[in-house]
C-alpha cells in the first residue's frame, strides 16, 4: 500500500491567500480563465501592484500566494504549464546597511535600561 503525504496550508495561511487573491489578483486578472493567464499577465500585475505603490515583501508575498494557486492548478491537470513559472520577478535589490548609522552599544544598552525590565529583552 502507497501513502501519499498531502501537504496542507494553516487555515490563516488559506484565509490570507483568499484574501490577497480576492482584492490584488481578481480585479485585474478576473475576467480571464486561469488557462488564459500567460507570464505576460503576471509581469502586468507585478508592475501594477509596485505603481498603486506596494512594496517588495508585499509583492513577494502576493508572488506566493499565487504561485500556490497556478502550481495546484498544474498538479491537478487544470493548466499543462505555471505562467508565474516563465514571469520574470520584480528585483528586490539588498540594500546595504551603513554601519555608521547603526546604533553603538552603549546606545542600545541606555535604549533597553530606559524601557524598562519588561520590554528590554526585545532590544
Amino acid at each position: 500500500m502507497k501513502t501519499t503525504s498531502k501537504k496542507t496550508a494553516s487555515a490563516g495561511t488559506l484565509e490570507s491567500y483568499e484574501r490577497i487573491v480576492r482584492l490584488h489578483v481578481v480585479p485585474h486578472l478576473g475576467s480571464k480563465m486561469i488557462s488564459q493567464v500567460t507570464a505576460a499577465d503576471i509581469e502586468g500585475l507585478y508592475a501594477r501592484w509596485r505603481r498603486d505603490g506596494a512594496a517588495l515583501n508585499t509583492i513577494e508575498s502576493r508572488h506566493i500566494a499565487l504561485s500556490a494557486l497556478f502550481s495546484h492548478a498544474v498538479r491537478h491537470r487544470r493548466i499543462p504549464t505555471n505562467p508565474m513559472s516563465q514571469a520574470e520577478k520584480l528585483e528586490n535589490p539588498v540594500i546595504p546597511v551603513d554601519d555608521r548609522k547603526l546604533p553603538s552599544f552603549d546606545e542600545i544598552t541606555a535604549i533597553a535600561k530606559e524601557i524598562g525590565p519588561r520590554l528590554s529583552p526585545a532590544i
